[in-house]
């Protein structure tokens, strides 16, 4: 177990996110969570805000991961004029 309770916040964490990702959890290890939930409430509450904002973190870090500009230029490059080249074949 973990000492302070901080470090029991983060296992708490870890453990709700590895089941949130696995693909089949079974009913017994739930059953099994819900108490560790019930007993950390004064912990989850007391870092609530900061979790928050590590997860907002992430979210701003996802999102500026993503190529705005290669995203647009794609979009409007199917939206783009037509060369001068296809101009003449149409004449």
């Amino acid at each position: 177990m973990a000492s302070t309770n901080a470090d029991q916040f983060l296992e708490l964490i870890a453990e709700l996110d590895r089941v949130k990702n696995t693909t089949k959890v079974d009913e017994d290890h739930v059953k099994k969570l819900i108490p560790y939930v019930e007993k950390n409430k004064a912990v989850i509450a007391e870092y609530r805000k900061d979790f928050q904002r590590l997860r907002m973190e992430k979210l701003l870090d996802m999102v500026t991961k993503i190529d705005i500009d290669n995203l647009l230029n794609k979009a409007s490059s199917s939206h783009s004029k037509p060369s001068r080249d296809m101009i003449m074949k149409n004449k």
